[in-house]
């Protein structure tokens, strides 16, 4: 469900003037409800979305660059947080000592992000496929964890 919310100035307050209930989340469909708000004369200054790239799209093709584009604070900052809780949980894979454990915490994590198909589709082929896991999960490499976890040692040479 979206909605088009305006401001009463005199209120200050929230007013809601339209509507649209849809099965689908695509940049289509709200252009056509945008293109039917705009015959009717709905032509916003600016409008506040959820921070999705197909509100913005279908907003720009049918308001074009007239229409400012605000993210809503609050889901700016869920999305921060969901990007911090994720980044933790690859964090702690990468700091698994068992080997046994890695495979059950990643299963755990696969489970836990699947809603982030695309992340989890990037994140198998970057550092999964090919056995690539054993080059940064720490029950693969344990002398790595050792002085040498990181390649800025070649930093204090050239300093």
């Amino acid at each position: 469900m979206y909605s088009i919310v305006i401001r009463n100035p005199t209120f200050d307050r929230g007013v809601p003037i339209a509507y649209l209930i849809t099965n689908y989340q695509s940049a289509e469909s709200l252009k056509q409800w945008f293109i039917i708000l705009k015959a009717i004369g709905v032509n916003p200054v600016k409008i506040t979305i959820d921070c999705d790239l197909s509100e913005a799209n279908a907003i720009v093709a049918i308001y074009s660059e007239s229409t400012v584009i605000q993210y809503c604070s609050w889901h700016v900052a869920r999305a921060w947080m969901v990007a911090r809780s994720l980044f933790l949980d690859m964090r702690d894979l990468m700091w698994e000592e068992e080997e046994d454990q890695f495979g059950l915490r990643l299963q755990e994590f696969k489970e836990k992000w699947a809603t982030q198909s695309v992340f989890l589709a990037y994140f198998t082929q970057q550092w999964l496929d090919n056995d690539r896991y054993k080059r940064w999960v720490r029950a693969f490499q344990p002398d790595m964890y050792r002085y040498m976890e990181t390649n800025s040692y070649i930093g204090n040479i050239l300093c």
